[in-house]
């Protein structure tokens, strides 16, 4: 029995112990209609390729970023800017990813794989811009840039849902270097909330969980072959 009490102690100081890294992620989601003129060719959105396929359809457009990730710049007014650069080997973009879905329709996501930037300015609003690279390889990048602006004040992390929002949005999307889409929004409604909250343990605490409950089983299985021979 004073086996298995030190091998628990031990597995429970090597899972506690283990470092746990944070992740705490924003969702920003925002509603409107599509502005008439935007065409999709290659009909990404499932409505057809002419060019009122889209007009004044409802959207619902998704942004997950990390507020923490890039370089934050002050100004006497507060801004909070986040990213800005291109994304690279060691440069993390804080938009994690954009997704648009017309409703009734499709959804087109993109991944922040080229440029990623988000900012935030207290009473006036929120913006976000994203270039994704092709996946046909193409010299140009499908392209997203939001610009929300509200009568409210709010940082990247903080949560908010709004209602009387102004402003818009523009998605461009390339296939082999020519533009093949165009949806302009304008948007309604905006709602910022936490997405994730729970710590997630790194790599070495799962090797150490993984340890310790070995450990435990190993003193289990003794304990089954002393009682055994006693028998």
């Amino acid at each position: 029995m004073r086996l298995f009490s030190a091998v628990l102690a031990v597995a429970a100081s090597l899972v506690f112990t283990g470092s746990v890294q944070a992740a705490q992620l924003f969702q920003a989601t925002f509603t409107g209609t599509v502005v008439p003129g935007g065409f999709d060719f290659d009909n990404r959105f499932g409505f057809g390729t002419g060019f009122s396929a889209l007009d004044l359809r409802a959207f619902s457009l998704v942004v997950i970023y990390d507020p923490t990730l890039g370089n934050a710049r002050t100004t006497a007014t507060f801004e909070d800017r986040r990213g800005g650069t291109t994304v690279g080997p060691n440069v993390d973009s804080p938009v994690l990813s954009a997704a648009l879905t017309i409703l009734g329709g499709n959804t087109v996501t993109l991944i922040p794989d080229q440029f990623g930037q988000i900012r935030s300015v207290t009473n006036n609003g929120f913006s976000v811009k994203v270039q994704d690279l092709n996946a046909d390889g193409g010299p140009l990048y499908d392209d997203l840039a939001i610009t929300a602006s509200y009568p409210a004040s709010g940082h990247l992390n903080s949560t908010l849902a709004l209602t009387n929002v102004t402003g818009g949005a523009n998605l461009m999307l390339f296939n082999n270097g020519a533009q093949r889409g165009s949806v302009v929004m304008q948007l309604g409604t905006a709602k910022y909330e936490i997405l994730n909250t729970a710590g997630v343990p790194e790599p070495t605490s799962w090797a150490l969980m993984i340890v310790g409950l070995g450990g435990v089983g190993a003193a289990l299985r003794g304990r089954r072959r002393e009682s055994a021979v006693a028998a």
